[in-house]
């Protein structure tokens, strides 16, 4: 049995626009970052940035059917639709699974064979996808097996490539390289070491996630109680040279999300990635970020 994670806080986090807090930044202009890691002009692409939800869209299709389609890097699936789409179109069923969403159960839903999917006119090659009770489709890890991809949140564009990484891009005072982790059978999910409060743990890297999150059980034990929107301030969150504050983390049952080790008790979520330049390094294993 296949359980897949995904980190779409749901609505009783809402108002999104009072309780979720984005701040986009890039340390370059897109031409300057593409020439710095490798991007052919075939390579960059446009997106939009979702200011209410953080999630970072793409123009594109499934099955022929036209779809703007968000980045969630906490999707294991690699490609999820609502699941009115797959009875609309008639897509035909080739299995099912169970779901969970923010560390909790949402229900069994059916996957659907693919026949063509691309976001900004990039084919990705999947057969497979499935369907949720999400009202937006998205596309994660799977869907970028041997490939990199850079977000740049300020700007609304991406790199996409199979390329290596170029030699150039390593660590300094202003940008993080890191090997990231995986928990056992999800291979693609981004593991980075944090530490904050003097103590060293490991942290889920989610661009579908709206908000930064910690560990409830952890949240309790630190006296981290919630507001009325259910949220906590973290102070002093360093991810390698970088320390930053978080205005307005949730509290989730982060270290449930995975059934085997080793097992995150944060997440890093879309208010404290759009500060930076974001890179995903499938294919080197690598996480980057540049301020």
């Amino acid at each position: 049995m296949v359980v897949a994670v995904g980190i779409v806080w749901g609505p009783r986090d809402l108002p999104a626009r009072l309780v979720n807090r984005y701040s986009p930044h890039s340390p370059l202009d897109p031409e300057e970052w593409a020439r710095l890691y490798g991007y052919g002009p075939s390579e960059q692409v446009e997106f939009t940035f979702d200011r209410a939800h953080g999630r970072p869209f793409f123009r594109g299709e499934v099955n022929g059917r036209p779809a703007s389609l968000f980045f969630d890097s906490g999707n294991s699936f690699g490609l999820t639709v609502p699941a009115a789409w797959a009875r609309e179109e008639g897509w035909r069923v080739v299995g099912e699974r169970p779901h969970v969403v923010g560390g909790e159960p949402t229900g069994t839903f059916p996957d659907f064979a693919v026949t063509s999917v691309s976001v900004a006119g990039v084919d990705l090659p999947l057969r497979v996808g499935t369907s949720g009770a999400g009202s937006d489709p998205s596309f994660g890890w799977p869907s970028l097996t041997g490939q990199r991809i850079t977000l740049d949140y300020a700007h609304g564009r991406a790199g996409i490539s199979p390329s290596p990484l170029p030699e150039a891009i390593t660590g300094s005072r202003d940008r993080y390289v890191t090997r990231y982790a995986s928990p056992e059978g999800y291979q693609g999910a981004v593991l980075i070491p944090i530490r904050i409060r003097g103590n060293r743990y490991l942290a889920l890297v989610d661009t579908g996630a709206s908000a930064s999150a910690i560990d409830r059980k952890l949240a309790d034990e630190w006296g981290l109680f919630p507001s009325i929107f259910g949220r906590v301030r973290l102070e002093g969150l360093e991810i390698g040279p970088f320390r930053l504050d978080v205005d307005s983390a949730a509290r989730r049952p982060v270290s449930t999300l995975f059934r085997a080790g080793p097992r995150p008790h944060f997440v890093i979520g879309a208010d404290v990635l759009c500060r930076f330049l974001v890179t995903f390094d499938y294919a080197g294993g690598r996480f980057i970020l540049e301020r």
